[in-house]
């Protein structure tokens, strides 16, 4: 569990056994933020985008000179010297170092959205338990007897406190007001980010409206992992199950005691659920959604949502016109994995992105629905619908200019596909190398991620990160040599100072899927998968089946 998240767990732990005591209470809560590293969870570390981060101006060079030479050295290699004598240089340093110093604004207003979060799950946390009214908040921070030369004076605040133009307030004055007045809950983060949060699940259970669910399909994901966690949620209410075979309408009856039906027709003639999960063969999607959404329930699909981008603009259109939700079941681009992922990509330690490797492989003869053409099946479909997701949420929805995809049934004993290799060139000049498998015993790496200045490789077994990168600023590149005859005859070397680190994934908490998706349905979020980016992603899987087919890049 991330630090931040362990810290607020504990508090909460504490204000409930103080909501039980009469005796008076003392809690310190600490925050090692800001500081290195700038390791923290999506979505905080994009909730400041490039345009709304200002350069800005900072202190005249004498005003670091009684400062340890680290911070000389910082300030000359951030912002380069200084061209008039008051403190803001022509060019705010080398042109090259723009990128990374808004970058460095970037995941600074991250680390600031993170603290905002906490610190307002702490004000929740003791309306919830009755304990605000009597509770005297103090509020203090590193370096803040530096006033207004925050960050060792290296960054200059605004007159009220705050660091300049982000779209989230720094400074705890700042949000809360001074002196006697009553601190007022943080802004929550934007509300299409928001229920992405860690720490979604500690609202208060109670004051959660309670939404009731029917799950359609209980096959593989629909008994094992809707169902339950739904019976689980504190927001939800299984209500009811659909499934054509008698003895798994049993099954459920038995695990949660709900009302099971036959179909879904049966279902919407008997209840009217607030939500429906479809579950059920891809074939199925498309009618069962359009027919839950017409009668008026919210609609979670799983993946592939839809076997065709007709199907699904029907399944949308149905959503449009009654005015509720459709949302995918599309996991794979929260997985604790793919944020850590994020997170070294935001924070450019290897540059910008030229190459993705990507292998996802087993070995299996197939031999369900899933092995067959007419069921939908493949694994273009099937691995492919994760796999071109994370892809696609870890480079931002990119275009592409060219699609070459092959398709080969080797092991499966039914006709679909299960061997897919595709190569996708995207408009901003990323190669991604894809290879899903299910005739393959041996995996290769799953992840390798490269860039100008490193290279990101995923040890599954271990579950994190590996790192290396050399620091473009202090290795310019060498001098070219124009001429045909190598320098002392000798091959291309360079003495880099390399560094290494390791991102866990334990350090990125997994999301509440249904609690995003509760979020949505219930206030202003936005469903943590939208409707324009499911259809990105069938057009995609559209564009590599089309590929396939005709035996050369689409």
């Amino acid at each position: 569990m991330h630090d931040r998240s362990w810290v607020i767990q504990v508090i909460f732990k504490y204000f409930e056994r103080g909501s039980k005591s009469s005796t008076p209470w003392f809690c310190l809560a600490g925050f090692q933020d800001l500081h290195e590293p700038f390791v923290f969870p999506e979505p905080w570390s994009s909730l400041a985008g490039e345009t709304d981060l200002h350069l800005y101006p900072r202190y005249r060079v004498c005003e670091v000179d009684d400062r340890p030479d680290i911070y000389r050295r910082i300030d000359a290699r951030d912002f380069g010297p200084v061209d008039d004598g008051h403190g803001v240089p022509a060019t705010f340093g080398e042109p090259e170092r723009l990128p990374v110093k808004r970058e460095s604004l970037q995941v600074t207003a991250g680390v600031v959205n993170v603290l905002d979060d906490r610190i307002g799950a702490i004000f929740r946390s003791l309306e919830s338990t009755g304990q605000m009214e009597n509770t005297i908040v103090i509020y203090t921070t590193d370096h803040r007897e530096m006033r207004d030369q925050p960050m060792h004076r290296l960054v200059r605040l605004q007159p009220d406190g705050s660091l300049p133009r982000f779209r989230r307030p720094v400074s705890l004055n700042a949000l809360f007001g001074h002196g006697s007045q009553r601190p007022q809950p943080p802004p929550r983060p934007l509300a299409n980010l928001a229920p992405f949060s860690p720490m979604q699940s500690s609202i208060p259970p109670d004051t959660l409206p309670v939404l009731r669910a029917a799950v359609v399909g209980l096959g593989r994901i629909g008994f094992s992992f809707h169902a339950p966690v739904l019976a689980a949620h504190a927001g939800f209410e299984l209500a009811a199950t659909v499934d054509p075979e008698p003895t798994r309408r049993t099954e459920a009856r038995e695990a949660w005691q709900v009302n099971a039906f036959p179909d879904l027709t049966t279902l919407l003639e008997n209840d009217a659920p607030d939500l429906v999960v479809i579950a059920s063969p891809t074939p199925f999607h498309r009618d069962q959604a359009v027919q839950a959404l017409r009668a008026g329930c919210h609609v979670v699909c799983d993946k592939p949502v839809a076997t065709s981008l007709v199907d699904f603009d029907v399944m949308a259109a149905a959503a449009k016109e009654s005015g509720r939700h459709l949302i995918a079941y599309q996991p794979a681009r929260f997985h604790p994995s793919i944020s850590a992922l994020k997170s070294i990509l935001q924070r450019g330690t290897i540059g910008k992105v030229h190459t993705l490797v990507r292998n996802r492989c087993n070995f299996s003869r197939r031999n369900d629905w899933q092995a067959l053409i007419r069921h939908g099946g493949g694994m273009l479909n099937n691995y492919g619908s994760h796999c071109l997701d994370e892809i696609l949420s870890l480079l931002g929805t990119p275009d592409f200019v060219s699609v070459h995809c092959i398709t080969r049934r080797l092991a499966s004993l039914g006709d679909a596909d299960d061997h897919v290799k595709a190569v996708l060139h995207t408009t901003d000049g990323v190669l991604i190398d894809l290879t899903i498998s299910q005739a393959n015993p041996i995996e290769d790496v799953s992840w390798q991620v490269h860039g100008p200045y490193g290279s990101a490789v995923w040890h599954e077994t271990e579950r994190y990160w590996q790192v290396r990168s050399f620091d473009p600023i202090k290795h310019p590149p060498p001098k070219l040599q124009s001429g045909l005859a190598a320098g002392d005859r000798s091959y291309q070397t360079e003495s880099l100072t390399w560094n290494e680190i390791r991102i866990a994934a334990a350090d990125f908490p997994p999301i509440d899927y249904y609690g995003a998706v509760h979020a949505a349905l219930t206030t202003t979020a936005a469903p943590p998968v939208n409707v324009a980016e499911s259809r990105k992603l069938l057009e995609l899987i559209a564009r590599c089946r089309a590929s396939a087919d005709a035996g050369h890049p689409r």
